[in-house]
């Protein structure tokens, strides 16, 4: 059962895999309910769950996700001691392009945390998501995952 709240749900955003499986679940209390709430699976939907597909980039039209995937380091100490499993970030980009109220909502250690949390703190230029070419303001949830393998 849904529950709402001003006529926009006020439950936990749940995703699945192609088999049927669920995959993860992010608290939609985790999401500011006015704009747009983008997921790194290459979608972005407002908060009555209509498409667009005109994410934000950084720098000069780079991939945040494959910024990330380049760019993130796995803390030894943390490899070490087998922490693994998946950080999940709430960045806020303005439709001016400023980034703001970066933050964890969910995380397993401090010491991936903290990494997660600089990573996020180096992408400083955004360009802003767009619908139908406008420039829109966006809260983007961005998981980090940390795996040995």
């Amino acid at each position: 059962m849904k529950e709402y709240k001003d006529g926009i749900p006020n439950a936990d955003w749940m995703f699945y895999k192609n088999s049927g499986v669920l995959d993860y679940v992010i608290p939609y209390r985790a999401v500011i309910p006015d704009g747009y709430f983008i997921m790194n699976r290459g979608f972005m939907m407002d908060n009555r769950g209509n498409h667009s597909y005109e994410l934000p980039t950084i720098n000069n039209g780079e991939s945040y996700l494959e910024y990330i995937g380049m760019n993130v380091n796995y803390p030894l100490e943390a490899k070490e001691n087998g922490i693994i499993g998946t950080v999940y970030l709430q960045i806020t980009i303005s439709k001016e392009g400023k980034a703001d109220n970066r933050r964890i909502v969910l995380g397993i250690h401090e010491l991936v945390d903290k990494e997660a949390i600089l990573l996020l703190n180096k992408m400083t230029v955004w360009n802003p998501a767009k619908v139908n070419g406008k420039p829109i303001d966006t809260y983007l949830i961005i998981p980090i995952t940390f795996n040995i393998n």
